[in-house]
Parts: C-alpha cells; sequence; structure tokens
C-alpha cells in the first residue's frame, strides 16, 4: 500500500510530465463554460468582481486567468512547476496583473485564515492523499461568508471520459507517456 507521501509525489510527477489541461484554446473553453456553470450556482458576475479569489490546485490557469479577466485578485496555487510556468506565461500574454501563481499544497496552504472571498477548486480534493484534509484547509482560507465552490469527479458524472480512458489504458498500458501519445489521437 502507498503512503500518502508517495500518492502526492507521483501525481505531482505525473503533472510535471504532463500539464493539464492541454487544450490549445483554454480562453474559449472556459469563457463559455464559466459564467454557465457560475451561474447554476446562483452566483451572479458582479459577484466576484474586485473579490479576493483563491484557484486551488489551478493547473496551467485557465480558471485564475478568467476570474484576472473578470476583475478578481487572483491567487492561484498548484504542485507541479511545470504547470505554474505555463499559467503564469498565459497570463502574461493576456496582460493579466491580478493574477498570481504559487507553488503550494492544497493540505497546508501558507494564507491566513479568512483571507479570500471566494476559494474555486477544480478537480482537485479527489486527487490527494487526504481530501478532508484539503476541504478544511479550503474552509480555513475562506472568509466567513465567502463562497467555496469544488468540484469533483464521480463515476457517473464522467462516463464517457471513462469509457476513453479505459480504452487508452486497454491499448497503451500502465505506461503514461503512452497513454498520453494515445490519448491525443
Amino acid at each position: 500500500m502507498a503512503t500518502a507521501g508517495q500518492i502526492q509525489a507521483s501525481v505531482v510527477r505525473l503533472y510535471e510530465e504532463h500539464p493539464f489541461p492541454s487544450i490549445a484554446d483554454k480562453a474559449a473553453k472556459v469563457g463559455a463554460e464559466m459564467p454557465i456553470r457560475l451561474r447554476l450556482l446562483g452566483i451572479e458576475p458582479g459577484d466576484y468582481i474586485g473579490r479576493r479569489v483563491l484557484d486551488a490546485g489551478c493547473g496551467t490557469g485557465e480558471y485564475a486567468c478568467w476570474y484576472a479577466g473578470q476583475g478578481s485578485h487572483v491567487t492561484a496555487v498548484d504542485l507541479s512547476e511545470p504547470s505554474l510556468r505555463r499559467a503564469s506565461q498565459y497570463a502574461a500574454d493576456r496582460g493579466l496583473s491580478t493574477v498570481r501563481f504559487e507553488k503550494q499544497s492544497v493540505l497546508a496552504l501558507d494564507f491566513a485564515d479568512g483571507s479570500f472571498d471566494y476559494v474555486y477548486s477544480m478537480g482537485v480534493l479527489h486527487h490527494t492523499p487526504d481530501p478532508y484534509g484539503g476541504f478544511r484547509e479550503l474552509c480555513r482560507v475562506l472568509r466567513p461568508g465567502g463562497v467555496l465552490i469544488v468540484s469533483l469527479y464521480n463515476r457517473f458524472s464522467r462516463l464517457p471520459h471513462n469509457a476513453r480512458q479505459a480504452l487508452v489504458r486497454l491499448v497503451a498500458g500502465d505506461d503514461p507517456d503512452r497513454r498520453v501519445a494515445w490519448a491525443t489521437r
């Protein structure tokens, strides 16, 4: 049985070798997705303007940059240095000055209690060795009355993705590089 540290190191290694997502037009995807996602949660466009937002597990930065582009002050954290470099470049290419990227774990954030008005974490906590501890940490850095948005995958919401993943695993085996090569086909 793998230890929590081994699991975390394995996940970080995977994302350092294959930063995610590697979508060509992240701005279009996120620009179409976020207003709908937030509206479904009862959050109106003006609600997050000028607010302090934490993107916990930011990957290559598309959500952090979307919030910054809407007028939020964004701090985005991730453990993958290659992803953080891509995120920083993505923000610089868009001239976004209200977003900063830091290497931190969602399990031990280096922020004071109540530092953020909004905390956003998309598809991250279930990849940690302690999802509940990560959730508690996100709650800790959220100000009282703030908004916490956590998205997690489950076996039903990802059926099409899981079917493609099973096919890739079948033809490419357990090698992550071969899986990525097959998945991009």
